[in-house]
């Protein structure tokens, strides 16, 4: 917001007089102006939000229960809506209309953007508590009544049972139908991880939403064991407590299939899964929310407008691979292409697609679903993982037939000779927006930078040609970020953005560090984030 338009609408609305005005000002001390205006009772906190609607021309709405639409307040999460103060209570068209207290909050809604627009709208503080009942009546209604009802009747297993035990407590009916209604209670929520932790009070349960941690429920100690079973038998673990362990399975809604990557480990108090929620038909990604930008991004575009060669995308598991892959992918294909993709476990579904699951029990290995595959006549294929000589030879053939071939693997050396461009990937955490702060290197910071190689004039130049800094400025000059937490955050950092290395046959851009300097000078990231990289290579 213009603090400015802020000030003159006070002053000619004749809220304010010009000497309150300079005091509050005086002990701003770089705190926002809104805030100040309260703390002083110079306004009052629904006055300020009028004043703020007329002077950036956002609706104040008072919200009556019947403006309400249960259906649209699901599309922001629950937790969200209630820490940051916010609901969504109409959707007219593609447009969500969003009551909130503060206009600062709205970067919160980015998630929203690539399914709809997002209309602001203020309010005050007894509308939004109005509509935050109604929405938890709602979800009360919907997963939580299930929920305590089936919790209610589970049986825990004896110490010391059997695996056939094991399995009878986990396949019980209310067991079922309570990690059911979990898990679409985190669908509904919008979460992209579930966190279950067996602790002495009970089942903790935490959803991870739009980046940022939020408790969900505590569930009694004695559902914990049976519902922790039920998701280890659904993801082909052994039931017992033994190590790491990782599987996966598909659950079907009316509307949607959902992925879930499924992860077990002990802990000191028993045992910890974490489910990570992929939607089958998951869309709208672009390379810059991914985090191209600069001469990386026009590589790309370049090749992908040119519709053939190969394309290698490489990195570690949970640096972005399978998203960066399907970001390409969504970005050439089209009713007017055919498409065929090759792929361990299927991840989204594409319109327009023909899309093959490898599975080497019943002897359809990854080469011979791909053999298949080019036997379609493809315009383009995606292959998500290559990792032996075979398939690579496969793919390198198609490529040079003059078909895009789009592959994902940990294994670039038995692709790189042939890859006409190489996008390297990882992913560091994004920094909060309300708290980060800015400085200038250390000597201690540049001196790890030198010593992987990161050319500083090379990250210099990017920066004045992207204008993030002035044509004139120095490298002395340059300042980047740092974590700085916040009540809005945690410990700084809110979701995640990807950096990329891109090489091609021309040559390289720039590298991972140096495009993570980049992110860094803009606030995206931190230096902390940076070296954890380096620290993880080495």
């Amino acid at each position: 917001m213009n603090e400015g338009a802020l000030r003159n609408f006070l002053l000619d609305s004749g809220l304010i007089s010009r000497s309150d005005l300079d005091d509050a000002l005086r002990q701003a001390q770089g705190r926002q102006l809104p805030q100040v205006l309260v703390e002083l009772g110079l306004l009052s906190e629904d006055e300020m939000r009028r004043a703020t609607s007329s002077a950036f021309g956002v609706p104040f709405v008072v919200l009556t229960v019947e403006e309400i639409d249960p259906e649209a307040l699901l599309h922001i999460p629950e937790p969200l809506a209630r820490n940051r103060n916010m609901v969504g209570y109409q959707m007219r068209d593609d447009t969500l209309h969003v009551a909130l207290l503060s206009l600062d909050d709205l970067p919160a809604l980015d998630f929203l953007r690539a399914r709809m627009k997002v209309a602001p709208r203020l309010t005050n503080r007894e509308s939004l508590n109005r509509a935050l009942l109604i929405y938890q009546r709602q979800l009360k209604k919907k997963f939580g009544e299930a929920i305590a009802r089936d919790v209610h009747a589970i049986i825990e297993p004896a110490p010391g049972a059997s695996e056939e035990l094991l399995r009878y407590a986990a396949e019980r009916l209310p067991v079922v139908y309570a990690t059911d209604a979990l898990m679409r209670h985190a669908f509904s929520q919008k979460a992209t991880h579930v966190h279950l932790e067996e602790r002495d009070e009970g089942l903790l349960v935490r959803y991870r939403i739009a980046g940022a941690m939020y408790d969900a429920m505590l569930l009694p100690r004695h559902a914990s064991l049976p519902i922790m079973l039920r998701l280890k038998l659904l993801a082909n673990m052994r039931l017992e407590t033994s190590g790491h362990q990782e599987g996966r399975f598909k659950i079907q809604t009316e509307d949607e299939t959902y992925t879930m990557r499924a992860t077990a480990v002990p802990t000191a108090r028993g045992e910890k899964i974490v489910l990570r929620i992929v939607p089958t038909d998951a869309r709208g990604f672009t390379l810059e929310s991914l985090g191209f930008h600069g001469e990386a991004l026009e590589k790309v575009h370049a090749i992908l407008l040119r519709r053939k060669g190969l394309v290698l995308v490489t990195g570690p598991e949970g640096a972005g691979k399978s998203t960066t892959l399907y970001t390409l992918l969504d970005i050439v294909h089209s009713p007017h292409l055919s498409v065929a993709t090759v792929e361990e476990s299927l991840e989204m579904k594409l319109a327009y697609a023909s899309q093959t699951v490898a599975d080497s029990s019943i002897g359809l290995t990854t080469a011979a679903a791909l053999r298949a595959a080019l036997r379609l006549d493809p315009d383009v294929v995606m292959v998500g993982n290559v990792s032996n000589k075979e398939t690579a030879e496969m793919v390198a053939g198609a490529a040079q037939r003059g078909i895009l071939v789009l592959v994902g693997t940990e294994k670039p050396d038995l692709l790189t000779a042939e890859a006409d461009m190489l996008i390297e990937v990882r992913r560091v955490r994004r920094l909060c927006t309300h708290s980060s702060t800015m400085q200038k290197l250390s000597r201690t910071e540049s001196n790890i930078f030198e010593e992987v190689g990161a050319d500083f004039t090379k990250v210099l130049a990017a920066l004045k040609e992207e204008k993030i800094i002035g044509a004139d400025a120095q490298w002395k000059e340059v300042q980047f970020a740092h974590p700085a937490a916040c009540k809005e955050c945690d410990q700084g950092y809110k979701g995640y953005i990807g950096l990329q290395e891109v090489v091609t046959r021309v040559g390289a851009g720039q590298n991972l560090i140096e495009d993570a300097l980049c992110k860094a000078a803009v606030g995206q990231t931190s230096i902390e984030e940076i070296i954890g990289i380096l620290e993880k290579k080495a």
